[in-house]
């Protein structure tokens, strides 16, 4: 059986105006390489790492979710959340599921379909670029 693909829309708590990206995953893929992968896409510094607590939203109850743990054993369904939180700051990442989609053949996924294009500052991250 081929994978299914799941299409999120995943948003930064704590950036005005909201940064965003839209994309498009296998559901074989783990909560680790999603984490993985969202640093790439939003940029190393943007403190996805530093998440400890993944969280999958539900209408009757919250559910924490261990890292390894696929996309497909989630049984996500749109309208879903899934969320990450650091406990150390602010910092939060919500993934909403748009869609499910089919597998299509020779196509290589994960991929970013676009979103905000906002660089991130020291004071949303807690990094500190300067060199002395």
């Amino acid at each position: 059986m081929s994978p299914a693909v799941v299409q999120l829309r995943i948003d930064i708590g704590g950036t005005k105006p909201v940064n965003w990206r839209r994309i498009r995953v296998r559901d074989d893929m783990t909560l680790t390489s999603l984490v993985n992968y969202l640093s790439i896409i939003f940029g190393s510094d943007c403190g996805v790492n530093r998440c400890k607590n993944f969280i999958m939203t539900n209408p009757k109850h919250n559910l924490m979710l261990p890292r390894r743990v696929s996309l497909r054993y989630l049984r996500l369904y749109p309208g879903q959340k899934l969320v990450w939180q650091d406990d150390n700051s602010n910092l939060s990442f919500t993934a909403k599921v748009e869609a499910i989609r089919m597998f299509e053949a020779g196509v290589s996924y994960p991929i970013c379909l676009g979103g905000s294009q906002k660089k991130f500052n020291n004071s949303v991250t807690g990094i500190n670029h300067s060199t002395n």
